[in-house]
């Protein structure tokens, strides 16, 4: 990760980015939705998707030279609820369930139940801590945990899976932990094999992410425009934004500079 502490705020360098917008030949706009797009709720299912921000979503999805893809861990079926707009693509699971057809191997699925069976016991012991069964995947979320106490939840969690771990893997987060089977890979290998297709390979690549998962795909788009959105901290990000209004912001200034 980039060791240096503040990055540098898009907007600071817009003309050099709106240059580039310029210049390409199309625009793979990718976005993580949860702390990037909306802001965190104190559920997952109490999101609520700006009006502004899902009008310039449509609009963008219309433009002939823009691919626009929300890369997040939830499912595709439950993004959808919250941004269901044509041409813009739902991608689940850290961007691999791209077409609602997402299966496991048995080994994986009794893997992920015994987690979800061990964990959901384990974390009696943490007020605050609650568990989050997906289809493919677990959230333990760690949010409303008093702070001297997550380090044991992060241990605990990490203890679960440690006698799994030829099936199952961890993403840390923030405010979460994800235990995720191995067929569901980072989001940083999805958003490349996303830009090795032929439609999207010279590309100009956006990422905007928030979570420490979002890391890998910040990595993946390294000749592109990386954006890490929230409170600075050491980042592979190249440019930071405050919160999801100022990414709202930025959306309407893509949109400018592709008109």
């Amino acid at each position: 990760m980039n060791a240096r502490e503040k990055l540098p705020h898009l907007f600071s360098r817009w003309d050099e980015v709106a240059g580039r917008i310029r210049k390409s030949r199309g625009v793979l706009l990718c976005l993580d939705f949860d702390g990037t797009l909306v802001r965190i709720a104190p559920r997952p299912e109490q999101v609520h998707l700006g009006a502004r921000t899902a009008r310039l979503l449509r609009r963008l999805g219309r433009q002939r030279k823009v691919s626009v893809m929300l890369v997040s861990g939830r499912s595709r079926e439950e993004l959808r609820r919250y941004v269901c707009l044509p041409r813009v693509q739902c991608l689940g699971l850290y961007g691999w369930d791209r077409n609602g057809h997402f299966s496991l191997p048995q080994a994986e699925q009794t893997d992920l139940i015994r987690a979800r069976l061990r964990i959901g016991e384990e974390l009696r012991k943490f007020t605050g801590a609650w568990l989050e069964a997906k289809d493919f995947s677990l959230s333990v979320h760690v949010r409303r945990v008093e702070r001297r106490s997550i380090p044991s939840v992060r241990r605990t969690v990490r203890g679960v899976v440690r006698p799994l771990r030829r099936s199952l893997h961890v993403f840390e987060n923030l405010r979460d932990m994800e235990i995720a089977p191995w067929s569901v890979k980072d989001k940083g290998a999805a958003v490349r094999s996303i830009l090795s297709e032929s439609r999207h390979c010279d590309h100009l690549a956006f990422f905007f992410g928030d979570d420490f998962s979002d890391e890998p795909a910040f990595r993946a788009v390294r000749g592109g425009i990386s954006v890490l959105v929230g409170k600075s901290r050491p980042s592979s990000a190249r440019y930071r934004l405050r919160g999801p209004e100022e990414v709202t912001a930025a959306l309407a200034r893509i949109e400018e500079a592709i008109r």
